[in-house]
C-alpha cells in the first residue's frame, strides 16, 4: 500500500522506494506519536503523503532537465499527474 502510494506521488520506482523506506523508518521512529484512534495503515498512509508532498515541492524549485531532450513545457508536465 505505502509503495502504490509513494509511486502515483511520485511517478518513478526508485524515488518511490526510497519514500517507502522513508516512511517506515519515521514510522520507527515516531510510533509513539501513533494515536490509536485510527488505523495503523491510516497512519503510514499520512506520512508518505505528507513526505511525497514535501518531496514534489522540493522537486518544483529545482528542475533539472537533459540538453540532448527538448524541454517539455510547464503543461506537460503537469499532465502527467507527478512532481
Amino acid at each position: 500500500m505505502i509503495y502504490s502510494v509513494s509511486y502515483r506521488l511520485l511517478g518513478n520506482e526508485s524515488d518511490a522506494s526510497d519514500l517507502t523506506q522513508d516512511v517506515f523508518l519515521s514510522a520507527l521512529k515516531e510510533y509513539r506519536t501513533f494515536k490509536s484512534k485510527s488505523l495503523i495503515s491510516t497512519w503510514l498512509y499520512q506520512i508518505a503523503v505528507n513526505k511525497g508532498i514535501n518531496i514534489c515541492s522540493r522537486k518544483k524549485k529545482i528542475k533539472f532537465f537533459s540538453i540532448d531532450n527538448k524541454i517539455e513545457t510547464e503543461e506537460k508536465l503537469n499532465k502527467r499527474g507527478t512532481c
